[in-house]
């Protein structure tokens, strides 16, 4: 399956890449901001309506994505806000969510803050610097994150979710898979088998295979 020719490259945060659609992703980006949301989609906020401009939009990204390609599909976490668009844009469309619980997203979203800080600091020229991140710096800077921004992080969790169970009962139970991230090690056969069996042609790779551990802890103290 195609899921973009263009996706966003690895980076401090995330060592393998993200697998995100760049088209989309600028897309929703350009969106986010003229609509007065941060492009990060890092907001509890719905999205407003959207003018006919942008909707033509993703209707022509949806439309030149398709053109050659008999299945394909995109990632991008932000998608999530534009649902309400997709299932007007794209009602045969089906989506597959992973799902991932607070604490999760919170200790993702706190580490890849951490991550950056830490290049931050490495770089400021400081003495000892790699020294002084590990056995002081990283803890009080993990604690101000914790402390600063969890709250605004459950916010954001809550309003995904809804979009994503808005999402759920609007279309076809067909239309929509949900499994959380932790069944991928145990039931990713399963998964896989409800796909092909609704027409898709995948070839099985067991999920332990490309699954990194270190990648998905849960531990930014």
């Amino acid at each position: 399956s195609d899921l973009g020719e263009e996706l966003m490259p690895a980076n401090d945060g995330n060592e393998q890449g993200y697998f995100e659609d760049m088209d989309f992703v600028r897309l929703h980006e350009d969106i986010l901001t003229r609509v007065g949301l941060p492009d990060t989609g890092l907001t509890e906020r719905p999205l407003p309506p959207l003018s006919a401009k942008d909707k033509q939009r993703l209707a022509g990204l949806l439309a030149e994505k398709s053109r050659g390609h008999d299945q394909w599909g995109w990632k991008d976490p932000r998608t999530c806000l534009f649902l309400p668009v997709y299932r007007e844009l794209a009602p045969d469309a089906d989506c597959l969510v992973i799902y991932r619980d607070f604490a999760f997203c919170v200790y993702s979203l706190v580490n890849r803050m951490l991550k950056d800080a830490k290049a931050g600091y490495l770089q400021s020229g400081r003495r000892n610097a790699a020294f002084r991140w590990k056995w002081y710096k990283r803890k009080r800077m993990a604690r101000l994150f914790f402390k600063e921004y969890t709250q605004q992080y459950l916010q954001v969790w809550i309003r995904y979710n809804q979009e994503i169970l808005d999402h759920i009962e609007a279309v076809p139970a067909e239309k929509c898979t949900v499994v959380d991230y932790q069944s991928l090690l145990s039931h990713d056969r399963q998964l896989m088998d409800s796909l092909t069996g609704r027409g898709y042609r995948l070839n099985y790779v067991p999920f332990r295979e490309v699954y990194t551990e270190k990648l998905m802890t849960q531990h930014a103290v």
